[in-house]
């Protein structure tokens, strides 16, 4: 098996899919392929659409029922069969070359592991533009994208677009420590946490700009409250990814000193943007809640290490 495009998928039935509607339309040449997903327990008709897919795709279906992201794309790990892994979420629209492009990809770069493509935003239709512009991580949604020909870069891949070769991967695994747990206030960065261990590992990105996927913002995502939330589980993964390391600073109430300082600043700012519409509003408050983020992930104990 040339390619596993793995995915995970919990309770999102309609853009589960969609998404291997999408996927039905690849146009893969030679590549001989699967598509392995884990159901993390669903209670939707996940897995009416899961049969009905199986009819027209390549389809592998593995169902983990622990709570977690993680523990979903582990088990998805023990089915695939692929050479490379190509590694999705449930809500993207792939482009019809997207396997191929990330197989020819890996042909050419053969002495590298690690493969990013393009990810754009399909943005609800009204989005206004400033909404559009990602002025704080909270409002990227996984975009990735450079100006850059196809080689090596520094940037880190992003979640619905990366490929690993399966040799490479070996024994790790995704950290089941981090990520979407069930929970509204989790710790994001789950990819980001693999890739940074492959990193130090010595392994090397390659930018694959032929290989597009678009990432579907859904309207509820560009809510105030939703984007505060994900900007606070943005800042909580920021310091478990770190595991505890550079916790030496001076401390009160558990966190470091200086994030009680830079919130403090933040929630004056914030009251200053009370008039200031919307936008300035918003990114004070996503700057407020990424730094509360920190703070509360500092505070509980004890902080998880990752061997890298």
């Amino acid at each position: 098996m040339d390619i596993s495009v793995i995915l995970a998928t919990r309770n999102r039935a309609g853009l589960l899919e969609a998404t291997l509607g999408w996927l039905g339309t690849q146009r893969t040449g030679p590549v001989t392929w699967e598509v392995v997903v884990a159901d993390n327990g669903s209670t939707d008709r996940t897995a009416e659409v899961l049969r009905r897919a199986a009819g027209s795709l390549p389809l592998v279906a593995v169902a983990e029922l622990r709570p977690g992201k993680n523990r979903a794309m582990n088990r998805a790990l023990e089915a695939a069969r692929g050479d490379l892994l190509l590694f999705s979420d449930d809500d993207v629209i792939p482009e019809p070359h997207w396997v191929a492009e990330m197989a020819a990809a890996a042909a050419r770069w053969p002495d590298d592991d690690v493969f990013g493509g393009e990810v754009r935003l399909a943005f609800p239709e009204g989005t206004p533009p400033w909404l559009r512009e990602p002025f704080h991580p909270a409002l990227n949604f996984a975009r990735y994208g450079a100006n850059e020909p196809e080689g090596p870069t520094a940037r880190l891949p992003n979640g619905p677009n990366f490929a690993l070769r399966a040799a490479a991967l070996a024994a790790l695994r995704f950290s089941e420590a981090i990520g979407p747990d069930g929970t509204p206030g989790y710790a994001m960065g789950s990819e980001t946490e693999l890739l940074e261990r492959l990193r130090e590992r010595g392994a090397r990105f390659i930018y694959v700009p032929g290989a597009v996927v678009q990432h579907v913002v859904q309207p509820h995502q560009l809510e105030t409250r939703y984007l505060l939330g994900r900007s606070y589980r943005l800042g909580r993964g920021e310091v478990r990814r770190r595991g505890g390391r550079g916790s030496s600073a001076a401390r009160l109430l558990g966190a470091p000193r200086h994030l009680w300082r830079e919130a403090a600043s933040e929630a004056a700012a914030g009251l200053a943007s009370v008039l200031g519409g919307r936008e300035r509003r918003l990114a004070a408050g996503l700057r407020l809640a990424r730094l509360w983020g920190m703070i509360s992930e500092h505070r509980a104990a004890p902080l998880p290490r990752f061997d890298p």
